[in-house]
């Protein structure tokens, strides 16, 4: 009896110790197969992000060279008002101080061009245009 006892105890622990091992395989098995599925996700996360990032990137660059050249072709085709307004909307400020600056020194010899012939200019009077 003691025997039949033993063996059943024994086999128990076995049948036991099995179903532990199983379960401790299995959860191995999950687990790496979870941190794997992650890691892929991340990746993929992380791909899409940096292709995101970098036609936002392209996108920015082609608008500034499409800005570019409207404002050369502009310039070219000595349309001021729209190169002007392509200034403004650009918010370039070195070019508008340049215009201005060079707005302020054609008055400047028109004045003195014009006192120098004896030409009395109106105060007050239509500004030039010197562009068209």
């Amino acid at each position: 009896m003691c025997v039949v006892f033993c063996s059943h105890v024994c086999s128990q622990i076995q049948q036991t110790r099995r179903a532990f091992l199983r379960a401790t395989v299995a959860h191995s098995t999950d687990f790496l197969k979870f941190h794997r599925q992650r890691r892929f996700e991340q990746g993929r996360l992380a791909r899409t992000v940096r292709d995101f990032l970098a036609k936002q990137a392209k996108l920015a660059l082609r608008d500034v060279s499409q800005h570019e050249k409207d404002r050369v072709a502009a310039l070219k085709s000595s349309d001021i008002e729209s190169y002007s307004k392509l200034l403004d909307a650009k918010k370039n400020e070195r070019l508008k101080f340049l215009m201005e600056t060079t707005d302020k020194y054609l008055e400047q010899i028109t004045e003195l061009l014009d006192a120098e012939r004896g030409v009395a200019t109106p105060k007050g009077g239509k500004k030039t245009d010197y562009y068209t």
